[in-house]
């Protein structure tokens, strides 16, 4: 994870929320680069490189005309192409642009494609959930670390015991039961701690406070997506007897220490119940921001500028999953970037 390390650039990436994105331009680095995002007269999302090619203004600081944003330094107006078409003296257009972005609206997020080459499909459906599901709640965190290391706090259930109240029990602590395996592009990590308590998050949804199985089944898609389905029941009976909850986090990253951290929460209980859904979102929020954010952020400190593995970090055998997925992503960065290069010198040599 050093300082020159690149990103899955040919991936859709969570951008935004839709409602986040309006008449009013918003500015957000993603991949290192900084982009521009608004919403056209017509309601499309529009996404565009923030520097002005005229005197270099951020262009999320101008205003949105018709289709276009306009620079607020000296008026050039540039399209949801990126092809400058208009200046205000009234003469022709410079020969200029900026970078557009392919972006596309689906379940409420505002997704991009960071790659050299179009997207062949559409974004991915990994917000689209069960139609028991509802009560949902979501948020968005700023986190000054690599993204990588936001992942492998998610793929590691392990330190929930020690650094989440909320989530403690005694069995996950001394008997846990679980494994890991990887399918593809795809890494899955189940642990399940049979015949305990409710840990105080679940005991507030089942209401029950009589022994329960109680699971979490994660799934690491890339490039940086994980899924957690998570939940209890009375010990020896089956989980559609139980109460679920499933969550979806999304990681984009803005920079080599910095990141997008968007998350999703669905229950299939209570959910009706208001109150319960706004003390889920101010409790998940809570726990990220006061519990896990500022534990990763010191992760980032201490590594500098190392190189994760140089550093020989002592692997225990509840860092299979976390370890599989880092190696894998790293995999997929070294072979995009190998494909590169090689495309590079065959121009060269053209």
């Amino acid at each position: 994870m050093g300082l020159n390390m690149s990103f899955l650039r040919d991936r859709w990436y969570a951008a935004a929320w839709s409602s986040e994105i309006g008449r009013k331009p918003l500015g957000r680095k993603i991949l290192g680069e900084d982009i521009t995002f608004y919403r056209t007269e017509s309601g499309q999302p529009a996404a565009v490189a923030s520097r002005c090619p005229h005197r270099f203004a951020p262009l999320y600081y101008g205003d949105v005309v018709g289709e276009n944003i306009k620079c607020r330094y000296h008026g050039l107006q540039f399209g949801p192409n990126g092809a400058c078409v208009l200046n205000p003296d009234g003469s022709k257009p410079p020969p200029v642009s900026v970078k557009a972005y392919s972006v596309a609206e689906r379940d409420s997020m505002l997704w991009i494609w960071m790659g050299d080459q179009k997207p062949q499909s559409g974004p991915p459906e990994y917000l689209s959930l069960a139609p028991t599901m509802g009560g949902l709640v979501r948020g968005l965190l700023h986190v000054n670390c690599h993204f990588l290391l936001v992942t492998d706090n998610l793929m590691d259930s392990a330190h929930a015991t020690h650094l989440h109240a909320a989530f403690k029990t005694e069995a996950h602590v001394k008997a846990p039961k679980g494994n890991v395996r990887q399918e593809g592009d795809a890494v899955y990590y189940n642990v399940w701690a049979p015949d305990d308590l409710p840990n105080p998050f679940f005991l507030a949804l089942y209401g029950k406070n009589i022994p329960v199985d109680q699971w979490v089944d994660v799934t690491w898609r890339e490039p940086s997506t994980i899924t957690v389905a998570a939940g209890v029941t009375a010990t020896g009976r089956s989980r559609e007897e139980g109460i679920n909850t499933i969550s979806v986090h999304l990681i984009t990253p803005e920079s080599e220490h910095s990141s997008h951290y968007f998350w999703i929460l669905a229950r299939d209980c209570r959910l009706e119940n208001h109150e319960m859904s706004e003390m889920m979102r101010a409790n998940v929020q809570r726990i990220f921001t006061e519990e896990d954010k500022w534990m990763i952020e010191g992760q980032q400190r201490m590594l500098g500028g190392a190189e994760f593995w140089s550093l020989r970090p002592a692997l225990l055998n509840q860092d299979k999953a976390a370890a599989m997925t880092r190696r894998h992503v790293e995999k997929l960065i070294a072979e995009q970037d190998a494909k590169r290069e090689e495309g590079t010198s065959l121009k060269a040599n053209a």
